[in-house]
């Protein structure tokens, strides 16, 4: 993503999922290698600019030990969203990572 930033590249990806928005917790998924799954994840606390009050990430950790950490981007309203495509065949557990600790909805959940 060489000349774009963070927060750009998390608002260009919500402006063009608002459409496709859905409240709850995380979601559990079957998962296959090298498919994109999408989790969401619904915060209880609002925030008045959320691409520059707070980031989300989820830690995915494979059987193995190897953890990707992939970014969440903003769905509009208190959705947050995160894809993932498993490299391989194994068991993975995910764990979320808010920069408000506070917010316990997205912050250390885990699976």
């Amino acid at each position: 993503m060489s000349g774009i930033n963070r927060r750009t590249f998390n608002r260009s990806l919500a402006m063009g999922l608002a459409l496709f928005q859905r409240a709850g917790k995380a979601q559990t998924r079957d998962v296959l290698q090298h498919c994109v799954t999408e989790w969401s994840f619904s915060s209880g606390k609002a925030y008045s600019d959320p691409f520059n009050e707070i980031e989300m990430d989820v830690i995915f950790k494979a059987s193995g030990g190897v953890e990707e950490r992939i970014p969440a981007f903003w769905a509009g309203d208190q959705s947050w969203r995160v894809r993932y495509a498993p490299k391989s065949t194994r068991q993975y557990s995910w764990s979320t990572v808010c920069s408000d600790t506070s917010n316990a909805d997205l912050h250390e959940n885990a699976r």
